[in-house]
């Protein structure tokens, strides 16, 4: 999958990680950051994409504003 292309490609600058959203935890995490549905991905504790909005290339985009 293309988020594993993206941890190779920027290594250490991002961190990948999965939530369960099945678990309580991960439920109240996700509820959390006010999303309503999966995929769901959160970029440096501010930036929230859901669904449709999560491509590669979005991500890219978003890495690269990244500072290093």
């Amino acid at each position: 999958m293309w988020l594993e292309e993206l941890q190779q490609e920027y290594g250490s600058k991002i961190s990948i990680r999965h939530v369960d959203v099945l678990e309580k935890e991960g439920w109240d995490e996700f509820k959390g950051y006010g999303f309503s549905i999966t995929p769901a991905v959160v970029i440096n504790e501010e930036i929230t994409l859901q669904f449709t909005d999560i491509t590669k290339e979005r991500l890219s985009e978003l890495v690269e504003e990244i500072p290093s």
